[in-house]
Formats: structure tokens, sequence, C-alpha cells
């Protein structure tokens, strides 16, 4: 025992080394400063570079020393046994009610019913394993508060519940902060049964294993050493594989075109979850080959919080319009440009907890221009 607490403590002397010495070599970049002029741009551009990887070394020297010394909190983010809890933030007063006022406004003015579904953090449902300072409870009031007041407006499709009983299960990401597919599912199952949906069990589909290796948002700011790398599931009703779709994404005007919502060239890049429907499209029409077609076209508006979710919605509906409300935000455009009150019967609102706080891009529910 009293060798494993000297080794413990020459690795963290030594750790305090390494990030001393980096810190010192990137204030010497004062003498890198005072060459520029003296210096090609190509040289410039490399020895810029040189400092940036420098400065990212310094990072993950910190956080392997906060998690060997047993400093569980860093960059807002809860280290856990195996997993990252991003810690909320209070939520914004304000904010929340300010995109109550969206929804109401939207609802009253179009007449479609709405249901409304707003999912909790990880640090919300997975209390045991966060120390009691954390803001769970505030965003727990703050989700009853919102559907109270929404009450005869939208249907609320509390999630929070079900995903407490499944806490056990791997229902999140340990290295991002999105829903796996299986808690995807299983806030479909709410969603489906307050929307008269036919009931889908998990054994009807066949899941496939996308990646064992997905390094999600959180690890990157946070990269501790004793996180495992996620697994990413693609659930396909029925037979063996997925099936020919229609996907029309559009982005800032531009069209592309796909037969699948899995973009599996995500699966190679950085940030593997958008293998969900890609990165960048503020609309997304998928025109579905499902046996539970039907002639329905449900409108989701939503954040990346529900990309996992649209797998299974692609059952009951013949056509799905996806409209991304950060994308929208962004582009400058607004609902009412997508909005077809003969087609859309139903409207689907799926937002984290998080963006429902602090966030006030639901302002695309309503006329921008």
């Amino acid at each position: 025992m009293k060798t494993n607490r000297i080794s413990a403590v020459v690795f963290i002397v030594a750790l305090v080394g390494v990030v001393v010495f980096t810190l010192a070599t990137c204030l010497q970049q004062e003498n890198f400063i005072l060459v520029l002029d003296d210096k090609p741009a190509q040289q410039y551009s490399q020895m810029l570079g040189s400092a940036l990887d420098e400065t990212l070394h310094v990072q993950n020297a910190k956080t392997m020393l906060n998690y060997y010394v047993n400093l569980r909190e860093q960059d807002g983010m809860y280290i856990g046994e195996n997993r990252l809890i991003k810690i909320p933030l209070q939520p914004d007063r304000n904010m929340v009610q300010r995109n109550i006022s969206y929804i109401r406004d939207f609802v009253w003015k179009n007449a479609i019913p709405t249901y409304l579904m707003i999912i909790p953090s990880a640090a919300t449902v997975l209390t045991d394993q966060l120390p009691s300072f954390t803001n769970h409870v505030q965003e727990s009031q703050m989700l009853d508060e919102t559907m109270q007041d929404l009450n005869g407006y939208v249907t609320s499709i509390d999630v929070l519940t079900t995903l407490q009983i499944h806490q056990e299960e791997d229902i999140f990401y340990r290295t991002d902060e999105h829903l796996t597919s299986l808690g995807a599912f299983y806030c479909y199952l709410e969603a489906s049964e307050r929307m008269g949906l036919s009931h889908v069990t998990r054994d009807n589909f066949n899941i496939e294993y996308l990646t064992f290796d997905f390094y999600g948002n959180l690890y990157q700011k946070v990269p501790v050493p004793n996180i495992q790398p996620d697994r990413i599931e693609a659930y396909h009703y029925g037979g063996t594989g997925e099936m020919t779709d229609s996907v029309v994404a559009q982005k800032r005007g531009v069209s592309s075109f796909f037969s699948s919502v899995y973009q599996r060239e995500y699966l190679q890049s950085n940030y593997p979850y958008a293998v969900f429907g890609g990165q960048g499209y503020e609309y997304i029409r998928v025109q579905s080959q499902r046996p539970y077609d039907k002639n329905k076209t449900l409108l989701i508006i939503k954040d990346s919080s529900a990309d996992s979710m649209i797998q299974f919605f692609m059952l009951h509906y013949k056509n799905l319009d996806i409209i991304d409300i950060d994308q929208l935000a962004q582009a400058g455009g607004d609902v009412l440009d997508y909005l077809d009150t003969e087609q859309h019967k139903q409207v689907f609102i799926c937002v984290s907890a998080e963006t429902f706080a602090q966030n006030d891009n639901l302002r695309v529910l309503l006329e921008q221009n």
C-alpha cells in the first residue's frame, strides 16, 4: 500500500513538472511574437500550430492531474467512475418564460395538435452518481413548471420518470451529453403512447453496432484516462438491416439527397454521433418505406437531443419533416417557411432541458422577417 502511495506521489510530481515545463515553453512565445515580421507566413503558421499543441498538452495534463488527486469537477463536468456528466447551469427563468411564450403563440396561431418533450440532462436522471451541490433539482423543477404553464396548449410527454426507471441501463453515453439509441427508444415509447401510435417493442428491432470507439463531446473537453469509449447503435425494424428511404437534406438553400437517415461517413469523422442525420442541415424530409407506413406527415421541431429518436418515428409516418432549430436560427429562417397546415396534422417539439433553459432558438417557431 505504501509503495502505491509513493508511486502516485511520484506520478503527480512528474505531471506537475510537465505542466510547468509546457507553460514555460508557451510563455516563450514572447520571442515568437517579436520575430513575426522576419518570418515567412508558412513558418508563422507552423509556429502558431506548435503553440496551440503545447496549450492542448497543458489542458490534458491538467485533466490528468485533477483526476489523480481526486478533483472530480472540471470545466463544468463531473468526472464519475466511468463516465462524464455535464453539470447543468441554473435555469435562466427569463429564457424559460420566453420559450414558453414562443410555443404558446405557435400553437395559438396554427391550431395543430402539438406534443412537447423536453429531454432532461444526465445530471437530472443519474442523480445517484453526482454530489449534492449540482443544479439537477432546479432543472427538475423547471420541467414541472413548464409543463404546468403549457397545459392546454400542448400535450406534454414526460420522460424524466421513464429515464430514471431505466437509469441502470446505458441510456446516456459515458463520453457525450446525448441519449444513446436505447435511451431514445424509451423516450420514443412514451411519445408513441401519447401520440396514439402503434405499440412497438424492442424485440421488433435488429440492433446494428455502428462503432465501439465513440468518444463524444464531453470527452473532447475533459479527456480523463478512466473513461471507456461508447458504442453507437442503429435500430432496424424487423429483418436484418436497414431499409432504403428517400432523404432530402437542406443546408443554406442547397439540397442533398441520400438513401438513408444514417450518414455513415460521419463514423470516420471527429464526431460520429452525427451519423444520425448528418450535421448542419436546417431541414430534412424523410420519406419512409416502413411496414407501418400511413399517409401522414409529422413535423418534428428539434435540437440535436432528438437526432437518435428519428429512426423510430420513421415506422409510423410516410413523411417526416424535420427542422433543426439551431441550424435554422443560424440561417435566419423560421418554421413557417416549412409549415403546411394541410399536410402537418401533428407537430412534435423535442429539445433538451439545457436548450429550453439557456437558449432562445425556439424563436424560429414564429415569423422572423
